[in-house]
Order: C-alpha cells, then sequence, then structure tokens
C-alpha cells in the first residue's frame, strides 16, 4: 500500500497473504497420513522386537526391519529415547498442529508470519531428516517400503510449504517466534510419546551384556534387573512359544550338526541365511549364550535356508551370486567337523563383505581341506539332498523369513533375554519366572 506524505512515496509493510484452501487441505492431510504410517511402523517394530516378523520385511534387501535395527537406527533410540518411527510421529504431530494453528489463524484474520514461518521451518526439518534417513538406509543395502512412504508424504507437505503457501519461500521475519512456536509444540508431545518409546524394546537389549560363564544366581539377577522393554520382549516370545505347535509329520530329523549335549534340557535349530542381518544377530546372540551358560545347558543345531532360488525352490529370485548357495553347502560339507562352528561364525562376522572366494578362504583356513576337495563336496548330489531336507523341515514350520529359531521343537524367537530365560530354567513352561513377566502384548 502506497502513501505519500509531502511529496514522498512511502510503502507499509505489507502482511502475507492468506493461505490456499488447497495449501492448508495439502499440508493438513498429509501430515496427518504420516502421522498414522509412523503409528504402523511404531507397532511394526515392536512387533519385529517382540520375535514377530513385519509385513514390509519381503526380502533381505526390500525389508524394514533390516533399516530399523541398522546401527544408525540403534543410535537413534539410544539418544532420543524412542525408536526412528516414534520420532517421526513427533514430527508428524508437530507439523499437523502448526498447519492447523495456520488454517484457524488464517480464518481468524490474525497475523500470520509466525505460523507460516513454524510451517516452513518444519517442512525444512523433515526434508532434513527424510535426507538423513535414506542415507542411513542406503548404507544398510535394504530398502524400507513404508520409509518411502514416509519419504513421499514428507515430500508433500514441503511442497505445500514453499510452494503453495504464500510470501517469500523462507520467512527470516521474526524468526525467533517462529521457531518458539515449532518448540512449543514439538516438545510436550516428544514428552508424551517418551512413554511408549522407553517401553519399546532396542535392538540391543537382545543382546547378553556378560561375557564369561556365570552362575545360574547371576544370570537370575541379570533377568530380574533387565529393562522393562526385555522383560516385556520376554513374555511375548515366551507366548509366542507356548503357543506354537509342533508339526506332526516331521519325518527323520535326526541332528546332523550340533553343538552342545544331546541330553541338554533346552535345544535349539536354527534355520538361517548367510546374508541375513537378523541371523547374523542371531549368531552373535548365541554365542553370547554359550559364553555365559554353564557347561550342558543347551545345545545348539545348525540347519539352512539360503534366500536364492539357486538352491531352494521356495524362493522364486535366483540372486546369481551364488554366496548363499556356496555358504550353505560349505557349511554342509564341514558337517561332523569342529571346524563347522568357527567357519559359520566368522562367515557371519564379514557378512557386509561376503564373497565365494571369502567363504572358500575361510572355510580352508579353519578346516585344514583344501580348496579342491571342499568344492568336490559342494558340487556332489547328496550336499543338495541335505539343504533340500532342512527347506523342507523349516517348510513345515511354516517359514516366513530368516532366521527361523526352535526351542525344544516348538517355535521360538531370537529374542536374547527369552532365550537366557528358557536356557536357565531349562524350557520349563512352568517356572515361577515366567509368571513374573508383564503381559505378552496383544498382536497386532
Amino acid at each position: 500500500m502506497r502513501h505519500v506524505y509531502k511529496g514522498v512515496a512511502l510503502q507499509t509493510p505489507s502482511t502475507p497473504l492468506k493461505p490456499s484452501a488447497a495449501a492448508l487441505v495439502t499440508l493438513i492431510v498429509s501430515a496427518a497420513a504420516n502421522a498414522a504410517l509412523a503409528v504402523y511402523q511404531w507397532r511394526e517394530l515392536f512387533n519385529i522386537r517382540t520375535g514377530g516378523t513385519a509385513a514390509c520385511s519381503i526380502n533381505e534387501t526390500v525389508n524394514c526391519a533390516t533399516v530399523w535395527s541398522s546401527p544408525f537406527a540403534s543410535k537413534m533410540h539410544e539418544w532420543f529415547g524412542m525408536p526412528v518411527a516414534g520420532l517421526g510421529l513427533v514430527w508428524a504431530l508437530t507439523a499437523v498442529v502448526l498447519a492447523g494453528v495456520l488454517a484457524w489463524r488464517s480464518g481468524a484474520g490474525r497475523d500470520l508470519t509466525p505460523a507460516l514461518g513454524a510451517v516452513k521451518l518444519a517442512a525444512l526439518v523433515g526434508v532434513c531428516a527424510v535426507l538423513t534417513f535414506a542415507s542411513a538406509s542406503f548404507a544398510a543395502k535394504a530398502v524400507c517400503l513404508t520409509c518411502l512412504g514416509t519419504y513421499a508424504l514428507v515430500t508433500v507437505y514441503a511442497i505445500g510449504a514453499f510452494v503453495l503457501l504464500p510470501g517469500p519461500r523462507f520467512i527470516t521475519e521474526r524468526l525467533g517466534a517462529s521457531v518458539a512456536w515449532a518448540v512449543v509444540i514439538a516438545a510436550p508431545i516428544f514428552l508424551a510419546l517418551l512413554v511408549p518409546g522407553q517401553r519399546t524394546p532396542k535392538a540391543v537389549e537382545a543382546k547378553i551384556e556378560a561375557t564369561t560363564e556365570s552362575s545360574d544366581a547371576e544370570l537370575v539377577r541379570y533377568l530380574e534387573t533387565m529393562p522393562e522393554g526385555a522383560k516385556q520382549a520376554t513374555s511375548s516370545s515366551f507366548q509366542r512359544w507356548q503357543s506354537s505347535q509342533r508339526p506332526g509329520d516331521l519325518g527323520d530329523v535326526t541332528p546332523r550338526a550340533q553343538l552342545g549335549s544331546a541330553d541338554a534340557p533346552m535345544k535349539v535349530v536354527d534355520f538361517t541365511d548367510i546374508l541375513c542381518g537378523h541371523c547374523k544377530q542371531l549368531e552373535l546372540t548365541l554365542g553370547e549364550l554359550r559364553r555365559v551358560l554353564p557347561e550342558g545347558r543347551m545345545s545348539i543345531e545348525a540347519r539352512h535356508f539360503p534366500l536364492d532360488g539357486e538352491c531352494n525352490a521356495k524362493i522364486p529370485k535366483v540372486w546369481g551370486d551364488g554366496i548363499r548357495c556356496l555358504a550353505a553347502k560349505v557349511q554342509v560339507c564341514l558337517e561332523g567337523d569342529a571346524a563347522l562352528w568357527p567357519v559359520k561364525h566368522e562367515l557371519f562376522e564379514r557378512q557386509e563383505t561376503l564373497s565365494k572366494e571369502l567363504i572358500l578362504e575361510v572355510a580352508t583356513k579353519h578346516s585344514g581341506q583344501s580348496r579342491e576337495a571342499l568344492l568336490s563336496c559342494v558340487a556332489l548330489p547328496e550336499t543338495q539332498s541335505k539343504i533340500d531336507a532342512d527347506i523342507e523341515y523349516a517348510t513345515k514350520y511354516g517359514i516366513s523369513g530368516t532366521p527361523l529359531i526352535l526351542v525344544n521343537g516348538k517355535e521360538g524367537t531370537p529374542i536374547g533375554p527369552f532365550l537366557l530365560a528358557m536356557a536357565i530354567y531349562r524350557a520349563d513352561p512352568n517356572a515361577p519366572y515366567f509368571k513374573t513377566l508383564p503381559p505378552p502384548e496383544p498382536a497386532p
């Protein structure tokens, strides 16, 4: 608006134009949809951490569980007290409230500058978070489908904030007030979500921290002082194990490779794929259990479910690199040799750089066999027949992904505290300890 005073034209400060209905709807709907998706992701994560599987875990590449349990995601959970899905929910709820406040102030004819700035600030934070999390997903070598949905919705919100809203792209006027608005709204949301955040088991809680053999009394104290999230995960895992049924037509499942006493009160059978991230975590957890448990308490039987159609008819995809199949067959060829267990452990430890050449290098180093002898065994039809037997065995339990873990013939979970409790109490479902656990979480 122009004013003239004594012949001098003066320009009065202009107020931001009112946002259009399309801009407000875009902001509110995209943020609300993001909040709903974050709630879904959080429940799926909880299901994974209590021994279940996620619907978005399709294979080792398209696998949200791998992304959610990556070192980066675990650090975020540790630093902020809630998983990444919880942080996403904080952002989404903050974004929808800010957009709602902007709509209200626009309708009431109030000053829009701080609200516009706060919405744009939220959008900027969202875009930065998306770039960070997408980079972490790339580093984890996995794709999270629901995360892609989150990225898309944040992008839509950013378009609403930076393109559809009126005024300059970035509002620096009264920036302090805009920041204050965003913080005042985000802080109570964050504090409220810390409650479920603290109850969500962390990936690191699957580990057993002791590194030397401990007495039963020490291990019981460890169980009793575990965080509530770990106790909740143990409770849900125990319920899942109790409700599991042994298939009635297993046939001959005589152990071919077993570490530990055949008379151990807790017998574990694991079906793994050498490139499965959760299988690696299970291998580390079982190694920790072997170190801390008294001798003779647990036995471990190694089986295989390679996720490659080259040697597994249940898997439609053929990867073409042969790593999964070669690793499984090499381990089959080492059955009966004490070298099997250090070979298996090292292959999982070196999972990220694994190649066919490295598999043979590790196997020959520990077993003393020549490369030619190993390759001759790998090529035998009998070796593939043993892989086929493992696949059929796992299929009887309705395997939907790796790892599959059986505890005394019933499907268990790879949760460390659950396996420790089962070993300490000799897989006795009537042990008083299990009655002290919180009620299991209902299935999502």
